[in-house]
């Protein structure tokens, strides 16, 4: 592993950009800081292409990151993008105007590298040797299923919280209940596409991203839980069930636990609650490491 004191990774995805700073000593990863910016891609999305208005605002946050980053006199800046430019026809000019408009040089990850990277992440701190591993974005959802510590199946999914929501939500925030029975549709009709049938049942489960961290953060409090890192699908469905029903309750934590995200909660708490099913899992187990940790890894390693 590479021996730096201090490094950033810029995540660029379909939701957010995230920036987090580590400090890297004896083969030991600390978080320093850590910044988002809700910049929403997939609302800048015309005909498949990322805007010149969404390609500008892209810009503007990597230039607040860069001078952070200058301030803290950080040079190593490892900036990637996942499905948020993955997903669009013009991604190969984006690219090109981020760097010449931040000189930095972004590295578009494939799904399967992202699905990679998260695995990397949660094993690097939980016991990750016969379990599954999924990752809701905003723009795709990773699962990873493990066995004996290597990694037997993978699968990057088109489908993510903000495009389910861009899709099939219309005028309102939360989505309306024949807006739920086309996203379930939809999202099963994913399901069988990358045969998640076949998959093992019943395996412990580790979740990662931002829907699913806000799905704990609910149902803590919701529940009036002992912490946010594990919550059962039970949970999961009463949660979406009330929401349906318009509960004042639930509303009002989701407007404390997650207000950035409270337009695409409910698609990806959707995506969660149909795997769960699908694949018979009981609980998450929320992880504190994920896609930016591995990536971190991949690079200090030096894994190409």
């Amino acid at each position: 592993m590479k021996t730096i004191e201090k490094c950033a990774i810029i995540d660029i995805g379909s939701n957010t950009i995230r920036m987090n700073i580590y400090e890297v000593a004896g083969g030991v990863i600390n978080k320093l800081l850590s910044k988002k910016k809700m910049l929403g891609m997939s609302n800048y999305v015309e005909n498949d292409k990322l805007t010149e208005l969404g390609i500008k605002k892209c810009i503007k946050v990597l230039v607040d990151y860069k001078d952070t980053l200058e301030k803290m006199s950080i040079e190593e800046i490892y900036p990637f993008g996942t499905a948020g430019i993955r997903n669009i026809k013009n991604s190969e000019e984006v690219l090109q105007r981020i760097k010449d408009g931040t000189s930095l040089k972004v590295d578009l990850i494939s799904g399967e590298k992202e699905a990679d990277c998260v695995f990397r992440g949660v094993s690097s701190i939980y016991d990750a040797t016969n379990c599954g591993i999924v990752d809701i974005g905003g723009g795709s959802t990773e699962i990873i299923i493990v066995e004996d510590g290597n990694v037997k199946n993978e699968i990057s999914m088109p489908i993510g919280s903000l495009n389910l929501h861009h899709c099939y939500i219309n005028t309102t925030i939360f989505p309306k209940k024949d807006e739920v029975k086309n996203i379930k549709r939809h999202i099963k009709s994913v399901l069988d596409d990358y045969n998640i049938s076949k998959f093992p049942k019943g395996l412990k489960f580790y979740g990662v991203g931002g829907s699913i961290r806000a799905a704990g953060e609910i149902a803590e409090e919701y529940f009036e839980l002992e912490n946010d890192e594990h919550f059962s699908k039970n949970h999961v469905r009463e949660i979406i069930e009330n929401i349906m029903e318009n509960d004042p309750e639930i509303l009002r934590v989701m407007l404390k636990e997650c207000p950035d995200r409270i337009h695409t909660q409910t698609p990806g708490m959707l995506i969660l609650s149909e795997l769960m099913k699908e694949l018979k899992v009981d609980s998450i187990s929320v992880s504190s490491a994920g896609v930016r940790e591995g990536y971190l890894r991949e690079k200090l390693e030096g894994v190409q």
